[in-house]
Order: C-alpha cells, then structure tokens, then sequence
C-alpha cells in the first residue's frame, strides 16, 4: 500500500494562535484514499511506536483537536493535502511523525478517528 519509491513530503508550521500541515506524496497507489495523521512519537521498528495521534488540548479524536490530512491519490499516485487549526502547536510537545493509514478516517462514533492500519510513517524534525 506504500510501495517501494514512493516519497512523502511534510510540513507542519505553527504561529502564535494557528497550525498548518501539509502532505504531498507521490507514487502511492493510485486512486486510492488513505488516513493520514500527525502523531506524537518518532517512527520505529514496530508501526505503534509513532504512539497516538497529536491532540491539542482534549482527549477525544476529532478534525478540530488532532489533524487529519486525508487525501485521495490521484491516477499517478500523487496527492497534497493541507489542514488548518485555530490553535498553536505546543512548544515541549510537538508532533513527532506523520503516519498513513490504511483507510480513511473514521469521523463518527466510536470508531472516530480510527483509519486502520499504519502502513507508512514519517519522522519530523525542527528546523
């Protein structure tokens, strides 16, 4: 679902009272919708260690607390995707990955936020 070659850009910028992220991929299955999230924790050996999605400031999951990036690739493969918060990210607890999963996200219900399984996975780094 995340073939060999395919590349993933972020960028994930905060000021004083907004956040903007944005994914562009390329090379991914085409015409095919994924889940993509920022999560608190680096990427690692196993697909759980980027941890649960970043939240601002609750604990439930929901497009106006976390940021959901899902995109839709297109006949090559390629998509960008961009959200905007009206909130900052927090200094001393930045998103630390971006991860894509499997399917879209779930926005309802008990399942809301849940986008099956981690199939890539992006570290992120200050700059």
């Amino acid at each position: 679902m995340a073939p060999a070659g395919a590349s993933v850009e972020v960028t994930a910028e905060s000021g004083a009272v907004l956040a903007t992220s944005t994914v562009a991929v390329e090379r991914l299955l085409p015409n095919r919708t994924y889940g993509v999230h920022l999560h608190m924790n680096p990427c690692g050996l196993t697909p759980e260690d980027a941890g649960p999605h970043y939240q601002h400031a609750h604990t439930h999951a929901s497009a106006d607390n976390e940021v959901w990036l899902d995109f839709t690739t297109d006949g090559s493969g390629a998509a960008t995707a961009t959200a905007t918060q009206d909130w900052a990210f927090v200094a001393g607890r930045l998103p630390r990955s971006l991860v894509i999963h499997a399917e879209k996200t779930r926005t309802a219900g008990a399942e809301a936020g849940t986008a099956g399984a981690r199939i890539a996975c992006v570290t992120l780094t200050e700059r």
